[in-house]
């Protein structure tokens, strides 16, 4: 299937970016290590944290995507153009398929099967059912009207002001979707909620909770002869994804599930970052207000457009 790339899921392993501050939080010290009730989860696939009620389901973003490229490719049916010929309203479950395996993976390979034949790799169908195409590919022709290069007619019919593409947009912000939920690996989420969830996860990792458990992780994993590796993230970090697993990748993987089961670090990790997390949303209350009603806007758009159109 032939489709715009797009980014389909928000930054899931923030460990990885360099981070600003959240804005709206100054300076303010982290909140103190207090004694919590952690949750016992077997995979961080599990887990739902608490700037989630602020953002897009992966559903809503998945239906998002979706309607974006039905609504270009009913636009270029119009100049007689195939566009994404293979697009399919099924295409909604498999990108919340990929977003639920990339969450599994927040803290570290977290399920057995998966680390058991893949390693510390990611599935070969996370690849999607069909490689992404640039529409730079596109013959030129197809290319003007869906980029609005072209200006005036084409098969004497005007061109949309931007293109099919913009043309799109304008559709699905017609529908109360909002362009930052729309567009070449855009995001519906706001600037602060996706500081507060990559900032917060890096906070979590020097919380003197996260260090203890990672500690217990490594003393479980030198008890399975596996050494060398301090917490889940040096020990994924140490392969070469770009080729399949090894039979020692594999090895580690296992054991790195195991004990993540056994010290109940994922439970811990998800109860540290929601404190970090619940302390910035209580700070910035006002403002994530807004871009919760926001939210809520644009999902009731996407429900609209769900409900109206028929799959391609």
């Amino acid at each position: 299937m032939m489709r715009v790339a797009r980014v389909l899921v928000r930054m899931l392993i923030p460990a990885c970016v360099i981070l600003g501050c959240v804005t709206a939080c100054g300076e303010a010290a982290p909140p103190a290590p207090k004694q919590v009730t952690t949750p016992d989860l077997a995979s961080s696939a599990q887990l739902n944290l608490p700037i989630g009620a602020y953002e897009l389901t992966d559903t809503e973003n998945a239906e998002v995507e979706y309607l974006s490229e039905l609504y270009a490719q009913r636009c270029m049916r119009g100049f007689g153009f195939d566009y994404i010929p293979g697009l399919s309203v099924s295409s909604i479950a498999e990108h919340v398929r990929i977003s639920e395996e990339l969450n599994s993976r927040r803290y570290g390979v977290s399920d057995a099967a998966a680390a058991a034949t893949y390693g510390y790799n990611m599935p070969a169908w996370t690849r999607g059912m069909a490689a992404p195409v640039s529409i730079s590919s596109l013959p030129h022709a197809e290319f003007a009207v869906l980029t609005g290069q072209r200006a005036g007619d084409y098969d004497r019919r005007p061109i949309p002001r931007g293109g099919c593409l913009t043309q799109a947009s304008r559709d699905l912000s017609a529908a109360g979707i909002d362009a930052a939920a729309q567009g070449e690996g855009a995001s519906a989420d706001s600037a602060l909620t996706q500081q507060i969830a990559n900032q917060d996860f890096l906070r979590a990792q020097s919380d003197p909770r996260v260090l203890a458990v990672d500690a217990r992780w490594a003393a479980c994993m030198r008890s399975y002869g596996v050494v060398g590796y301090t917490s889940p993230l040096t020990a994924a970090m140490a392969w070469n994804l770009n080729v399949p697993a090894s039979t020692s990748e594999i090895h580690t993987a296992v054991h790195d599930v195991a004990c993540k089961q056994k010290v109940d670090l994922v439970g811990v990790e998800f109860a540290v970052e929601s404190d970090y997390q619940n302390a910035d949303i209580a700070r910035n209350a006002q403002t994530l207000a807004q871009a919760k009603a926001e939210i809520a806007t644009d999902a009731a758009g996407i429900r609209r457009l769900m409900a109206s159109v028929r799959p391609a």
